[in-house]
């Protein structure tokens, strides 16, 4: 795993774990998981229907764009991937320190002149 790629693990709950330099960075959370297994391009772009700057994944001709988004569930979130430090029975919690650190690292892989991946296992 190259020090670029975020590494999701789906469990079949619909839940999972990201780990990212090989140690565990988050919970997850996918209400409705569009993508398929593999690796996708992730960059920071404006969301409008979060309103705010996050990760999007980029999913090519296999399946629409999605959010990495670290807060509330909000209508017709099919494909984001929801983040947070502690899992739950529901999902997931402390989701706002959560994004903002994958943000900062996904803004650390590009400001270094690479490409920010996101592996799906």
């Amino acid at each position: 795993m190259s020090s670029r790629t975020f590494l999701l693990f789906r469990e079949p709950t619909n839940l999972g774990k990201v780990y990212f330099g090989g140690r565990l960075l988050c919970h997850t959370r996918e209400d409705e998981p569009t993508l398929p297994f593999g690796k996708y391009k992730l960059t920071l772009s404006f969301s409008h229907k979060f309103d705010e700057h996050l990760p999007l994944i980029h999913a090519g001709p296999q399946a629409p764009d999605a959010w990495i988004y670290g807060g509330d569930p909000v209508p017709n979130t099919k494909g984001s991937i929801f983040v947070g430090r502690i899992r739950t029975i529901a999902g997931v919690q402390k989701c706002p320190d959560t994004i903002r650190q994958i943000i900062s690292l996904v803004q650390d892989v590009e400001d270094s002149g690479d490409t920010p991946l996101l592996e799906i296992r």
